[in-house]
């Protein structure tokens, strides 16, 4: 009879058996109750280990989750960036072309000829001009 336990659970009490003299049907009644204990044991140790994995997976997905907020975040702030400078050189450029039209328009509206053409240096100033306001627009 003891074959049928497991190493670890005490032998089947002889003294018992024999001083009740169980039968055969009695004796294995207390053996399925024993299998039926271990099965117990072993089904609350399996509900304790899922609950720790379900609880671990939670901790994961909002860690990643924090950590993706976190990104957008970082992102957002960067791409308002990018487009408050794209305003920035736009106006700018605006306003350069504006005013140098302005300027080149009086400079050689009221000239002594009314036929003046415009010179090539007359276009370098506003390109080195554009390219400043746009580096200082970039940094």
């Amino acid at each position: 009879m003891s074959q049928i336990f497991q190493e670890d659970w005490p032998p089947f009490p002889e003294t018992i058996s024999k001083s009740c003299k169980f039968d055969k049907n009695t004796q294995l009644e207390l053996i399925k109750l024993l299998y039926q204990s271990q099965l117990q044991s072993v089904l609350v140790q399996q509900t304790a280990l899922e609950k720790q994995n379900e609880n671990f997976w939670a901790y994961v997905y909002s860690s990643e989750q924090a950590v993706d907020n976190a990104r957008l975040d970082v992102i957002k702030s960067t791409l308002n960036r990018i487009q408050n400078r794209a305003e920035y050189i736009q106006k700018a450029a605006g306003t350069i072309g504006t005013v140098y039209s302005a300027v080149l328009g009086l400079s050689f509206g009221f000239g002594k000829g009314t036929n003046l053409p415009l010179p090539m240096r007359g276009l370098i100033p506003a390109i080195f001009l554009g390219k400043r306001q746009v580096e200082r627009g970039l940094s």
